[in-house]
């Protein structure tokens, strides 16, 4: 299950063991370089700094609530890591807010467009409500958004500037900000779930394909860090990547009535795009933990049905402990 920064720094000192989601975690909180891509030097200073911390706040309960203790705090915790006062100051401040708080299990639904994600996205919902869950679904873009409208230009080719023309990073902030305020517009902290239809994945993968022709980190390094931390969106718990095949999306996506396009997008009209953005994905399931790649596929080549997908889902859900 997810767990607090109190409860993730227990773990640690009982067997010196974390997670790589709850690395992540810490290097997300100290504002790391890389999330998904870091070093042991990297996260050897994030967890000395989130150790130091939480040593020192339950240490001295008075840090928590005297002005003057805190201030004092900040200031030691400032200069025994180099770091700005501003910077601490946010740091401790961040720290305080997660170290008893309740967050809610964040899952991406990832894939080519046509693979059933958003059937999936939404089997998923039904079941947890039905479980009594508080759950939260959110598909992404947003075509009827200010930031949404413009992104369906693009990939409509409606607009001056075509999707496949626009440099990587233009269209990854496009992305961004259509997340950032509809997830700003949201009180997700209420929810035990929250699925989200694409998310940042999205964009490392697309990007990644249109403008590399295969993964490079240093891009997707750049994409997580500006979702992920210059825009505080929420890390995802985990990514379910449903792997289909490029023809057969294409043919569900001509069964679809969207309100940004008709018939196939700009991305979706190239299969050598389509193609990349699989490798892709494979490549990302096999290098992070969080990324689960489902096979959708039966042994003829054809699509599985809604429920045994569904049925993969909660099992993947079960694997990484986040079905309860």
């Amino acid at each position: 299950m997810k767990k607090n920064f109190f409860q993730i720094a227990q773990k640690y000192f009982d067997n010196h063991t974390l997670t790589d989601f709850e690395f992540r975690t810490i290097l997300r909180w100290f504002r790391g370089p890389s999330l998904y891509f870091s070093t042991d030097q990297t996260k050897k200073e994030a967890l000395d700094a989130f150790v130091w911390l939480y040593q020192s706040i339950i240490a001295d309960e008075s840090i928590r609530f005297d002005p003057v203790a805190r201030n004092e705090c900040v200031i030691h915790f400032s200069n025994s890591f180099s770091l700005s006062a501003e910077t601490a100051a946010y740091l401790f401040n961040d720290f305080l807010n997660n170290l008893i708080s309740k967050k809610p299990i964040i899952i991406g639904i990832e894939g080519l467009d046509g693979s059933g994600k958003t059937v999936q996205a939404h089997e998923l919902y039904a079941r947890l409500k039905q479980e009594g869950k508080r759950v939260c679904i959110v598909d992404f873009p947003q075509y009827s958004s200010f930031f949404g409208k413009e992104i369906g230009g693009f990939l409509s080719g409606k607009n001056n500037v075509s999707a496949m023309n626009l440099d990587e990073k233009s269209m990854c902030l496009w992305y961004a900000l259509d997340r950032w305020r509809t997830i700003n517009s949201i009180e997700i902290d209420k929810y035990e779930y929250v699925i989200f239809n694409r998310y940042t994945l999205s964009s490392v993968v697309y990007q990644s394909a249109r403008k590399y022709r295969g993964l490079n980190r240093k891009f997707a390094d750049w994409v997580f860090g500006l979702e992920h931390i210059q825009l505080m969106l929420p890390l995802p718990d985990i990514y379910i990547y449903l792997d289909a095949k490029t023809d057969l999306c294409q043919e569900n996506i001509l069964k679809k009535n969207r309100e940004y396009v008709h018939g196939l997008d700009v991305y979706e009209k190239s299969q050598e795009l389509l193609m990349c953005c699989h490798d892709i994905y494979k490549e990302l399931a096999r290098e992070v933990y969080e990324i689960c790649s489902l096979e959708c596929l039966d042994v003829p080549g054809s699509l599985k049905s809604v429920e045994e997908i569904n049925v993969q889902v909660i099992k993947c859900l079960n694997e990484y402990d986040l079905y309860v």
